[in-house]
């Protein structure tokens, strides 16, 4: 939803993402701009430790990464910058599917069998 005129957003965001969101950012951005033409985003995708460091180096205004910053990173991050609380909002969980053969004889399964079949140690039954 675009933002009322008093609040437009203007200039330009730096973006630091973790690098397996791109796919996803890249998309949610487009639908941004395209309801806010004066804003411009620069996304830099890397490793999530990288994000971090560059969010206290001041390089990015904001980062997009899959954890919610530790006590020891919160404290570390106040003492660089007094003036900075760092805030995060949860986006998403992460899921998993498991979709079989409508043939398969088994449509259920525990835990740990997902979590061996996802560590390889498969049996064939």
């Amino acid at each position: 939803m675009p933002f009322p005129p008093a609040e437009l957003p203007r200039g330009v965001l730096r973006l630091g993402a973790d690098e397996s969101f791109q796919p996803v950012i890249q998309e949610q951005i487009k639908v941004f701009l395209s309801q806010n033409p004066d804003v411009k985003i620069k996304v830099i995708y890397k490793r999530e430790s990288k994000c971090i460091r560059d969010l206290l180096d001041n390089c990015i205004q904001m980062m997009i990464i899959s954890r919610g910053l530790t006590p020891k990173e919160e404290t570390f991050m106040q003492a660089k910058n007094s003036y900075y609380v760092p805030k995060f909002e949860l986006i998403s969980y992460d899921a998993l599917a498991v979709i079989v053969h409508p043939k398969a004889l088994k449509k259920r399964f525990k835990i740990e069998e997902l979590r061996s079949l996802l560590k390889g140690n498969n049996k064939k039954r």
